[in-house]
């Protein structure tokens, strides 16, 4: 689901999976919870980094960022 609550599309709890740690890139075994509702682009920056690729930011408009989650990455 791309929501955290189906009914009113809620976006308050929004859930993403991780499978795999780019070769120790990003860390694994672990559940993240943001009570801060950073933006999920953070996830992807991260991921891309992970796998190589340079990009100083992702996303437009608010939900552009140039910080990668740190809870992720580095093992």
């Amino acid at each position: 689901s791309d929501v955290s609550e189906g009914r009113t599309h809620s976006l308050d709890e929004f859930p993403l999976l991780l499978a795999g740690g780019a070769c120790g890139a990003l860390r694994t075994g672990m559940h993240y919870r943001s009570f801060a509702q950073e933006n999920a682009n953070k996830v992807v920056l991260s991921m891309m980094r992970a796998m190589g690729v340079v990009r100083e930011g992702i996303g437009s408009d608010e939900s552009y960022t140039t910080e990668g989650l740190s809870a992720i990455e580095g093992a």
